[in-house]
C-alpha cells in the first residue's frame, strides 16, 4: 500500500496506467476525506468574515511588467551570504542581492505538506495552504482553483509554466489547467541527469520564453537541488579543498553554487535579450531540505532552521531588505500587489508583505512557528486557523460554487 500511495500522489496517472482502477479505489479509500455539515458551516463562516483584499497593501505600481518566477528546489535561505574560509556558496545571489531595486526576505517558512514541491506551487499560485493529509495535484486536481496566472490574465497577461521534467510528476499537466496557466512546457531537457537539469531547462526555456506575447507570466520550477545532490560531472568548487564533516551539507552546498551560476546566467541572458528591464523577476524556494541545524549538527529542529528566501528582482516598489518572518501563503497576495491585481476576486489566505504591518509570525506544517514576539494571541490564532480552513475548503472545492462574500451578520 506504501508503494502504491507514493505512486499514485506524486505520478497519478502513471499509477492509474500501471495499477488499474481497483488499486486506485484502495488509494481513494486511505486519502480521501468527505465533509461534515459543521466543517461546511466553519468554512463559509470563515471565509465570509474575511474582508477580501484588505490583506494587500494597494501600492502604486507600474503596470504591464512580465513576471517570472523561478520556484528553486529546496533552496534554503542558510547559505545565502554565508561564506566558509572565504568561499561564497551563493555569490551570484549574494551579488544580485546588492543591486538597486530589490527586495529580500530572507525568513520565509515554508508551508508544503504531503504535496511537497506541488504544494509549492498551490500555495503561491493560489493564496490556499496545502491538505492536512494527501497532495492536493493527486487529490482535487478537478477543483476550481482561484489563481495568479487567472488574476494576471484578467489584466491581458500570457501565462505559462515551464518543467525540466515530465508534465505528470506531481501531475503537473491538470494542475497548470487548473491554475489556467495558457501554456505548459514540459520536459525541457537533454538527458535524463537531473543534476545538470537546470543548465537544460533554462537554456531551453529562454527561446520560449522570448517569444511569448508581452506580458507575460512564467513560471520556471528546476530540479537540479533535488536531493541526493549530486553535482555534475564537469564542476569544479574550492569546497573540495575544505574540511566539512557531514557529506549531505557538503553536497548540498556544493549543488547550490552550480544552481546559483544557472540562475545567475539566465538572468544575465534575460538583461541581453531586452527582456530584465521591463520585467519583475522573483526567486524562491519550493520547501526545506536541509535544515539549518542539521548544518550545525543540532537534533532539534526551530521553525527558524527551515526559512527559505523570496526575493525579487528589478521591482517596481522601493529596495528592502527585511528579517521578518513571513509564511509561504503571504507570496501570493503580494504577487498580487507587486503585479496591480488586488482587485482579483480572492486575494488569498496570508498577508502581502508589502502592507505598512505585517505579523512577522508564520506555522511550519509539524505546528512549529517562528517570529511572534509582539504578535498578539488573536493573529496567531487567525494565522494556525488558515490551515484547517484550507484544508476543508480544498476538500469541499469551494470555489465551485462559493466566492468572497460580504460577512452574514445572522450567520456568524
Amino acid at each position: 500500500y506504501a508503494t502504491l500511495n507514493g505512486l499514485y500522489t506524486i505520478e497519478p496517472v502513471r499509477a492509474f496506467k500501471e495499477f488499474g482502477i481497483v488499486h486506485y479505489w484502495i488509494y481513494q479509500i486511505g486519502i480521501f476525506q468527505g465533509i461534515s455539515e459543521k466543517e461546511e458551516q466553519y468554512a463559509k463562516n470563515f471565509m465570509c468574515s474575511i474582508e477580501n483584499g484588505s490583506n494587500c497593501a494597494k501600492k502604486k505600481v507600474e503596470g504591464g511588467k512580465n513576471l517570472i518566477l523561478i520556484l528553486v528546489e529546496s533552496l534554503h535561505s542558510w547559505p545565502i551570504g554565508m561564506n566558509i574560509d572565504g568561499i561564497e556558496i551563493t555569490p551570484h545571489i549574494n551579488q544580485m542581492l546588492k543591486q538597486d531595486k530589490t527586495i529580500y526576505f530572507s525568513k520565509e517558512m515554508p508551508q508544503v505538506k504531503d504535496g511537497r514541491s506541488s504544494d509549492a506551487q498551490l500555495i503561491i499560485n493560489t493564496g490556499i495552504l496545502p491538505l492536512a493529509t494527501g497532495a492536493v495535484s493527486a487529490c482535487y486536481a478537478a477543483n476550481t482553483f482561484p489563481s495568479l496566472p487567472a488574476a494576471l490574465k484578467e489584466k491581458g497577461y500570457t501565462t505559462a509554466s515551464f518543467l525540466w521534467d515530465d508534465k505528470n510528476y506531481w501531475n503537473q499537466e491538470a494542475m497548470s489547467r487548473a491554475y489556467q496557466f495558457e501554456c505548459l512546457y514540459d520536459r525541457l531537457r537533454d538527458s535524463e541527469r537531473f543534476e545538470e537539469a537546470d543548465e537544460q531547462l533554462f537554456a531551453k526555456a529562454l527561446p520560449l520564453l522570448l517569444k511569448l506575447p508581452q506580458p507575460f507570466y512564467a513560471q520556471i520550477v528546476t530540479m537540479s537541488s533535488h536531493d541526493p545532490w549530486i553535482r555534475p560531472p564537469h564542476m569544479k568548487t574550492l569546497l573540495d579543498g575544505i574540511e566539512i564533516k557531514n557529506e549531505d551539507v557538503r553536497n548540498y552546498m556544493v549543488i547550490l553554487q552550480y544552481v546559483d551560476q544557472c540562475i545567475w546566467k539566465f538572468v544575465t541572458q534575460l538583461k541581453e535579450e531586452g527582456i530584465y528591464d521591463n520585467s519583475v523577476i522573483v526567486i524562491t524556494g519550493d520547501h526545506d531540505a536541509l535544515p539549518f541545524n542539521e548544518y550545525e549538527g543540532r537534533e532539534e529542529l526551530k521553525g527558524e532552521d527551515c526559512f527559505v528566501p523570496f526575493i525579487i528582482l528589478n521591482s517596481p516598489l522601493s529596495s528592502e531588505h527585511t528579517d521578518k518572518v513571513i509564511g509561504q501563503v503571504d507570496i501570493y497576495p503580494s504577487l498580487l500587489d507587486l503585479m496591480g491585481c488586488t482587485d482579483y476576486s480572492f486575494t488569498g489566505l496570508g498577508e502581502s508583505v508589502f502592507s505598512d504591518e505585517i505579523s512577522d509570525f508564520a506555522t511550519y506544517r509539524t505546528g512549529i512557528s517562528a517570529g511572534g514576539v509582539n504578535v498578539s494571541d488573536s493573529v496567531k490564532r487567525h494565522r494556525e486557523e488558515c490551515w484547517r480552513l484550507s484544508d476543508i475548503i480544498l476538500r469541499m472545492n469551494y470555489f465551485k460554487t462559493n466566492s468572497i462574500l460580504a460577512p452574514d451578520k445572522n450567520s456568524m
